[in-house]
């Protein structure tokens, strides 16, 4: 979105004689087309309103702007309550919300008709003492607590907020507000702060209108509104797209004809407060320069600061500053050659089609040109494996077209041997099983996490990429597991999340076929490999081991690469990180616990003691792991059960680990994740970050919003 100033330089040279800088400014022009835009995405509401914060921008000439719009006011304090009834606001136009409120506030609140929202179940009782009654119209605020998500992004969590009332408050809360005399009922709710999304509001809605069901069968009340409160932001950044109101009106209009019209709630009322929505976009900070000074880094002093709402100095929080009358030649400002290339490469990769829709694409691109190569008479001459006669003879090959009868017939009779006759497929088996339960039983994920955890803030780049190269041992649970250990070991440091998730990136994708071990790829690429080799020389084989050397010294070259490129690259383009003041629970999610880490260190044992027992087996001269010449790592019984010997050194661990941590009970337990782990070759591992799934999944990609209040 282009951050465009609404006003010239001019215009503020003439405001400044009047009225001397630092001064905010409005788009009067703006906040009107804006709330006209409001009330025509909920115009399909017949009792539709927006309650406008006073707290946020207690200005009476704003207030009268959003008057005139229709809208009312929501107010939490004595102060606030003076100002809506100074602005000859009254009645139900009046939302007055408060989670610890003296008495004369809700005496306030009562004379002027306000709507009073209940905070909390104890409010009732102090409600009534103070006024001596209970309103026949009442709210109550919902906390249905938890974490808050949108697809695998955690919007906010609830259940650290002090507001609101839980689900069995709220259903008693309504009991005994009907027995003191409550006749009509509200429900609000603030679940996230400003979510740029057009699904958030559609998704509380539905939240909501199902607890209101539930209560109006329940308690028998009658729900009159309901209030959705804000939590609708704003791009903040250009490079972020703004909500699209009538998106997400027309969104709550689906889930209110789903969920409340077929329960004969049809008439119920909604209510918003998006003060930020509302005037954020039409607003600025006018401030002079009046100092520079020229350090370690460039400072421009203003004479504005942490009082005119300039919050970067104390959160990190971006403002958008536009230099006026040098708006034009930022705009001409270029980005590095470098940069430019990688936004490129980004914008083109995000328009590509999924990769199975590719792959379909491929097919049928095939199967057409193998039509065309057939009708121009295309052929090829070249030396190729006579299976019939076992020998390397001149052939000639036609182009044969897919296209016709014989060729369809051709796909579907052969569609099925094309997978059993797939060579490395049995081999692929058997190192699943190994690997399949490394990952399924936690333990490549406990060693990821202790890695982490020991590791200094200056190596924290080098070791989050050499992890995510050797993760790809058990196929891509780096993707699952590392990467929001990375985002979050970056906070810890002080620094962007999002740096230490593209490092985790980097190492996870960069390295896939980079390791010090051999893993599941390894058997099948060999397997291809071998294919294709037999078209030269049916008796070439070629070992999963064979690419083993190159393998060991891309993983530390991909260590060296990603490291260099997430600091001099990816870091500079995020800028300083100051984090957002809140302490993350959610990281110890991420930290190996007690019994993890006695597992891990009987785990390493096991393997430590299984590893000397096979070099002390494959050290004889006369060993049978040995080849008949005597050496071990050629042609010999040792490299050609490499995958057998693999699997077992990871199947033995992986079970003691499992045993320990709980994960597994018994030998049914350790069945069954090999069973799970075969269903994980052709697809993204299942998730063990978490050892019980029962509160659904947790290790999704992690983002922090900002909280208000």
């Amino acid at each position: 979105m282009e951050k465009k100033p609404f006003v010239t330089r001019e215009q503020l040279e003439e405001i400044k004689k009047t009225y001397p800088t630092p001064f905010h400014l409005y788009d009067e022009k703006g906040i009107r087309e804006n709330g006209e835009r409001l009330m025509r995405a909920f115009s399909w509401n017949k009792g539709f309103r927006e309650y406008f914060a006073v707290k946020a921008t207690p200005n009476p000439f704003v207030i009268d702007i959003l008057k005139k719009l229709g809208c009312g006011v929501d107010c939490s304090s004595l102060t606030e309550l003076m100002m809506a009834k100074a602005m000859k606001y009254d009645g139900e136009k009046i939302m007055f919300s408060s989670n610890d409120t003296p008495p004369e506030e809700f005496k306030m609140a009562a004379e002027l008709g306000a709507i009073i929202n209940l905070d909390d179940f104890t409010h009732i009782d102090f409600l009534e003492k103070t006024i001596g009654y209970i309103p026949e119209t009442i709210s109550c605020r919902y906390n249905p607590g938890g974490l808050f998500k949108i697809s695998n992004d955690i919007m906010d969590n609830p259940g650290d907020a002090k507001y609101g009332m839980t689900t069995e408050q709220l259903f008693e809360a309504f009991k005994v507000l009907k027995a003191k005399g409550a006749k009509h009922f509200g429900i609000h709710a603030f679940l996230a702060s400003n979510t740029v999304t057009n699904e958030y509001y559609p998704m509380l809605a539905k939240v909501l209108f199902e607890v209101a069901v539930k209560l109006k069968e329940e308690t028998g009340a009658d729900i009159k509104f309901i209030n959705l409160s804000g939590g609708v932001g704003i791009p903040y950044r250009p490079d972020q797209d703004p909500n699209d109101i009538f998106a997400i009106g027309e969104g709550v209009r689906k889930v209110y004809e789903e969920v409340l019209v077929p329960a004969g709630m049809g008439d119920v009322a909604l209510y918003t407060e998006m003060g930020r929505f509302m005037l954020a976009p039409y607003g600025c900070l006018v401030t002079t320069a009046i100092h520079e000074k020229h350090t370690y880094k460039e400072y421009i002093g203003v004479d504005a600061c942490a009082v005119n709402l300039m919050r970067p100095a104390m959160y990190g929080a971006y403002h958008h500053i536009t230099v006026m009358g040098k708006a034009n030649e930022q705009a001409k400002d270029k980005p590095s050659l470098l940069n430019r290339w990688l936004n490129g490469i980004e914008k083109v990769g995000n328009k590509l089609p999924h990769p199975i829709s590719i792959f379909a694409i491929l097919v049928l691109f095939v199967i057409v040109l193998s039509a065309v190569c057939e009708m121009a008479g295309v052929s090829a001459t070249g030396e190729l494996v006579n299976r019939s006669k076992g020998v390397v003879e001149t052939q000639t090959v036609q182009a044969v077209s897919l296209l016709n009868g014989e060729g369809l017939v051709y796909m579907l009779t052969h569609a099925i041997t094309n997978f059993t006759g797939f060579a490395p497929l049995g081999v692929v088996l058997v190192a699943m099983f190994g690997i399949g339960l490394l990952e399924d039983s936690g333990l490549i994920g406990g060693a990821l996490k202790s890695a982490v955890e020991v590791t200094p803030a200056k190596l924290i780049t080098p070791m989050i990429v050499f992890l995510g190269v050797m993760s790809n041992l058990a196929d891509a649970v780096g993707y699952i597991v590392l990467i929001p250990i990375a985002a979050l070991m970056f906070m810890a440091y002080n620094r962007h999340p999002v740096v230490g998730m593209a490092a985790a990136f980097a190492g996870v994708s960069g390295g896939f076929s980079a390791n010090l071990l051999i893993g599941t790829l390894d058997p099948l690429l060999c397997g291809i490999t071998n294919e294709a080799v037999k078209m030269v020389d049916p008796t070439y084989v070629v070992e999963p081991t064979g690419n083993w050397y190159f393998m060991m010294v891309s993983t530390f070259l991909i260590t060296i690469l990603g490291t260099i490129i997430t600091e001099k690259v990816v870091a500079p383009r995020f800028g300083e990180y100051h984090g957002n003041g809140e302490e993350n629970e959610t990281s110890s999610e991420y930290k190996l616990n007690d019994q993890e880490r006695k597992a891990l260190k009987v785990a390493g044992l096991t393997l430590l003691v299984m590893i000397l027992v096979l070099v002390a087996f494959c050290l004889p001269a006369n060993s049978v792991m040995r080849a008949e010449d005597g050496t071990l790592l050629g042609n010999s019984p040792f490299m050609e059960g490499i995958i057998p010997i693999i699997t077992v050194l990871f199947f033995v661990p992986s079970v003691v680990y499992g045993h320990m941590t709980g994960v597994y009970h018994g030998e049914k337990d350790v069945c069954n994740a090999m069973g799970r782990a075969m269903g994980t070759m052709p697809k993204t591992p299942a998730c063990r970050v978490c050892p019980s799934s029962e509160n659904g999944c947790r290790a999704g990609p992690y983002t922090s919003s900002p909280r208000s209040g």
